[in-house]
């Protein structure tokens, strides 16, 4: 999807400690940070729920809602690059059906081209996209000890 897309990234957060970014891909449109959930069956949960429940067969647990998860990657990202929107994104992998009404920032991974072709239309939103993605790049925190600080930090929660 071109020459700006981030994977497996960790960066300052934004209110202290560290946030893994799944996936990132910058277009004129702003920045996509994306959180990729693999799951099968059946998910039911609102956009503000704390929690959404995943039912595959005969097993039901209760999952973190992804959208608020990734809610913090988002604002990891809008620290960095203040002038940039940043969009959360949950897209599910596997075969995912929704319980209810799907929030909008939530798709299926057969979705994701659709989603960031309408993303990237919206352009002159980001007048300088080399200027930003380098300003990115520049915070991801790349060294053994962010790796071994980020592990610790999961290890807690």
């Amino acid at each position: 999807h071109g020459p700006h897309v981030l994977h497996d990234a960790i960066l300052p957060g934004a209110y202290g400690g560290l946030a893994r970014i799944d996936h990132a891909l910058l277009t004129p449109g702003g920045i996509l940070c994306i959180r990729a959930v693999h799951l099968d069956g059946k998910v039911t949960g609102r956009q503000d729920d704390a929690q959404w429940t995943h039912v595959d067969g005969s097993r039901t647990c209760r999952l973190l809602n992804p959208l608020i998860q990734n809610e913090g990657r988002v604002r990891a990202i809008r620290k960095v690059l203040a002038d940039t929107p940043v969009h959360n994104l949950v897209v599910f992998t596997g075969t995912v059906e929704f319980d209810g009404t799907q929030p909008p920032s939530v798709i299926t991974v057969d979705r994701l081209p659709e989603r960031i072709a309408r993303h990237a239309a919206e352009a002159g939103v980001v007048n300088d996209t080399h200027a930003a993605w380098s300003c990115l790049l520049n915070a991801v925190l790349t060294d053994d000890d962010a790796q071994k600080d980020f592990a610790a930090q999961i290890s807690f929660s």
